[in-house]
């Protein structure tokens, strides 16, 4: 009788889980935005430093990150909207916020603390790891392999960006963005559509 009762309990744990990630699925439609949005202005501005630096125009490179607050305003906006109409809130929709709070916690860490030091240190490398994981996390809290695929590309590019001129890191962080944000998201919206046709 045990066994039985273990064997259901099993079967209904992972129906549970099943249906947990299906509704999670359903409540980020439009999760792809985000890795839209924020791919093209990381890329944006990324490539836009590396082609002031080709031209010799060194001085006006960073005034691109004026984007990052105006997109966390399009973003703080987007979601409001998508809280107005979502059904169910999930631990999967949950924690992936805790992760993408992590990075932005990391990242405003690894900035500041990098912009204080003496020493000329890139952060881009470090940068496109941080990003690495919390895509990679994303893409298995919804099993999504393109997100997953993006995340590990962030981590080669992240390599690459060790090896090569401060000044071609941004090129590679322009590339990066594009491979592992913005593609994925790109390829979730289509599949999203047909599987809730």
């Amino acid at each position: 009788m045990e066994t039985t009762e273990k064997q259901i309990d099993e079967k209904e744990a992972l129906k549970v889980l099943s249906e947990t990630i299906s509704v999670a699925k359903g409540n980020l439609d439009d999760g792809y935005f985000y890795f839209v949005l924020w791919g093209c202005i990381g890329a944006l501005v990324a490539l836009s430093d590396y082609c002031l630096i080709k031209l010799n125009l060194r001085d006006y490179t960073g005034y691109g990150n004026v984007l990052y607050p105006v997109g966390g305003i399009i973003s703080l906006l987007f979601s409001k909207q998508q809280n107005k109409k979502q059904k169910v809130n999930t631990y999967i929709e949950k924690w992936i916020g805790y992760v993408w709070i992590a990075f932005a916690i990391q990242a405003t860490l690894l900035f500041n603390f990098l912009s204080m030091s003496k020493e000329l240190i890139s952060i881009v490398p470090a940068f496109l790891v941080l990003m690495g994981g919390a895509t990679f996390m994303s893409g298995i809290l919804v099993k999504f392999r393109p997100l997953i695929i993006g995340g590990i590309f962030f981590w080669g590019f992240s390599v690459a960006a060790f090896i090569f001129s401060s000044e071609t890191q941004y090129l590679i962080a322009g590339i990066a963005m594009i491979i592992g944000n913005v593609i994925p998201g790109l390829i979730y919206r289509p599949i999203y559509k047909k599987e809730n046709v």
